[in-house]
């Protein structure tokens, strides 16, 4: 995972363990797209790695890893 310390953004690639060939990679930036202050899209960048990181570690890649995911709507779903 990759933090760079003067833009609102991040990268995150998945390396085989075995073969130290990357099995997948994305990223994801948090600026331009609306008003909100930087002090607001730092909270919500740390939350987005915090939950990416909770999903990489359970995660057997079968199924696509995303950097991302809204957990409002998960949440809504499993609570109708």
């Amino acid at each position: 995972m990759t933090i760079p310390h003067d833009v609102l953004e991040w990268f995150a690639s998945v390396k085989d363990a075995k073969t130290e060939k990357e099995i997948w990679y994305d990223w994801m930036d948090y600026s331009g797209y609306d008003d909100r202050p930087d002090s607001l899209l730092e909270i919500e960048m740390a939350k987005d790695i915090s939950e990416f990181i909770d999903r990489v570690v359970i995660s057997d890649f079968n199924e696509p890893l995303e950097i991302w995911k809204n957990t409002a709507q998960q949440d809504a779903a499993a609570n109708p």
